[in-house]
């Protein structure tokens, strides 16, 4: 039995199987307009930012980077993912290696072995 939660009107309907999409409402309210975001509250990232919403012009926003240099989004709360745990955790393993190379590039993250040996 499926409930209508605007209305409590109740149905039935026959089906094999189903998927549960809880958490479909992004909770970006916090951020109070610091990193852009779409219609839904989504957070946006590189090229679907649009350019006025961009802190920085200077350089396009890498992938999974918001519209704030050196800030970066992943999992559901980024617009358009895909919204599976799975891909959450591979974009996790990304966004470890483009902070990284940010870094790398502001001249911040040190590539050289600490202590001479």
């Amino acid at each position: 039995m499926l409930r209508h939660d605007a209305d409590e009107t109740t149905s039935t309907l026959s089906v094999s199987g189903l998927f549960v999409f809880i958490g479909a409402t992004p909770s970006t309210v916090w951020l109070d307009g610091q990193l852009a975001v779409d219609k839904d509250g989504f957070v946006l990232t590189e090229a679907d930012i649009p350019v006025p919403q961009l802190e920085s012009v200077e350089h396009s926003p890498l992938l999974l980077q918001t519209s704030r240099p050196g800030i970066f989004c992943i999992g559901d709360v980024r617009s358009r993912s895909v919204k599976l745990v799975a891909t959450a955790i591979g974009e996790d393993s990304m966004a470890v290696r483009l902070v990284f190379d940010r870094l790398q590039a502001t001249g911040v993250a040190i590539t050289e072995p600490v202590g001479g040996r």
